[in-house]
């Protein structure tokens, strides 16, 4: 699957996840990007159906590395 975030929908709202899967007892750490989302989108001012990306590993340190990854292709050009 491929994802396309654009500058338009970025926000600076990045937060922690911490997920238990189900039936497996397994613990997952995230990383979530909150996206912009239109006001028209909410069914009310309590509804809070924001789109958002969120990168899933086993541990901090496997999230810590794909992020450093990241800014070193930034680095590459």
């Amino acid at each position: 699957m491929r994802v396309n975030i654009y500058r338009q929908e970025f926000t600076y709202l990045v937060t922690l996840e911490r997920r238990k899967a189900a039936n497996t007892g397994l613990q997952f750490v995230g990383i979530r990007f909150w996206l912009k989302s239109h006001e028209d989108l909410h069914h009310s001012k309590a509804d809070d159906d924001r789109s958002a990306v969120t990168f899933f590993a086993d541990n901090v340190d496997d999230l810590r590395n794909l992020l450093e990854t990241a800014l070193r292709a930034l680095d590459t050009d």
